[in-house]
């Protein structure tokens, strides 16, 4: 994966660098560095990158409830959204399940 393709994963999911590895276990600098091509990602984070593409091209705004997820619940909690969503065989309208509370909180913004 090149430094330009994580950097695409992380806008298509509309994450800062700082959400970006929150959700990775990362220090915000590592990310900055995988960016500019000075580090590479370790293979588990690889894979988890490559199933992040993959939940942005089957469901392109999944960036949107996955940040307000992040903001609101456990990471493990967003890691399952998103790879449920690279993972499912098919879904409603290209539309995942937010939890009722979070809804009425980004209606809020």
């Amino acid at each position: 994966m090149t430094s330009e393709e994580v950097k695409t994963i992380r806008k298509g999911l509309k994450f800062t660098q700082k959400q970006l590895a929150k959700l990775l276990g990362v220090h915000p600098m590592t990310i900055a560095k995988w960016e500019r091509g000075a580090l590479s990602p370790s293979a588990y984070r690889l894979d988890l990158l490559g199933s992040f593409k993959q939940a942005i091209e089957k469901v392109p705004d999944i960036g949107i409830a996955a940040r307000l997820l992040l903001l609101n619940a456990d990471v493990s909690f967003v890691l399952f959204f998103i790879l449920q969503a690279a993972f499912e065989k098919k879904h409603a309208g290209g539309a995942l399940s937010v939890p009722l509370c979070l809804k009425e909180e980004a209606s809020d913004e």
